[in-house]
């Protein structure tokens, strides 16, 4: 893949990057030995959608959704190695055409950074280009809530953690965000991303499909949209 000029990718984390919601995942992992496993996880999921598809402030969604079990840093290690062998199939080798043609690749996740860091590490994303939440601990490594002073804490959070980033002129070229989520989309609207693709590869929410002009449920046609993006063909 040559490039003319470099832009700025950024890439969601569940259901982009990954084929899971990770912190869903978490969750489900902290409860596995709870009688009332398969109602909470109903519950979570539930939750998860409303955030997701606008239904639910998405700071609420995660104290929610964290709430419904107790989470300690020793997990991190394990379920870090579960998430990256979730990643999505293609998508490390297509990440390494796209640095490698000069485009500089982020993660930009409403999920925590303290699980996404090893999987960016596998994909040789900088760290300095992961955007993401973090959570707080209390002195025994217990979760007890999340930073938040992080822009991504919002419902709009992505849009203002790329307008930061313009600000501080660590974006190139065109700004091209890819996700399944409205947060996603609505960088867009915004007016924070310059192209948006949806991805529905691993789950198709469909408020985000019939809003977004492109949108795709096949890794190969993402990859062929963007690859004609990036050369000013779109």
């Amino acid at each position: 893949m040559q490039s003319v000029e470099r832009h700025t990718i950024f890439f969601d984390f569940d259901s982009t990057l990954v084929s899971i919601e990770s912190f869903d995942e978490l969750l489900t992992s902290a409860i596995q030995n709870n009688p009332n496993q398969n109602k909470i996880i109903a519950e979570i999921n539930e939750i998860t959608r409303k955030g997701m598809e606008g239904e639910m402030a998405f700071k609420d969604s995660l104290l929610l959704r964290l709430n419904k079990a107790k989470i300690n840093k020793n997990m991190f290690n394990e379920f870090s190695n579960k998430v990256k062998s979730n990643i999505t199939n293609g998508m490390e080798n297509y990440i390494q055409a796209l640095q490698s043609a000069g485009h500089k690749v982020c993660i930009l996740s409403g999920g925590f950074i303290d699980y996404i860091i090893p999987v960016a590490q596998q994909l040789n994303i900088p760290l300095s280009q992961v955007y993401a939440n973090s959570f707080t601990f209390d002195n025994n490594g217990n979760v007890i809530g999340f930073d938040i002073a992080n822009p991504l804490i919002q419902d709009n959070g992505k849009s203002l953690l790329i307008k930061q980033l313009k600000e501080q002129l660590k974006v190139t070229g065109k700004v091209v965000v890819i996700g399944d989520g409205l947060t996603d989309y609505n960088t867009f609207t915004d007016k924070q991303a310059d192209i948006f693709i949806g991805c529905g590869i691993h789950i198709e929410r469909e408020i985000v499909k019939q809003k977004a002009d492109n949108y795709f449920s096949n890794i190969n046609d993402l990859k062929n949209f963007l690859n004609s993006c990036l050369k000013g063909e779109n």
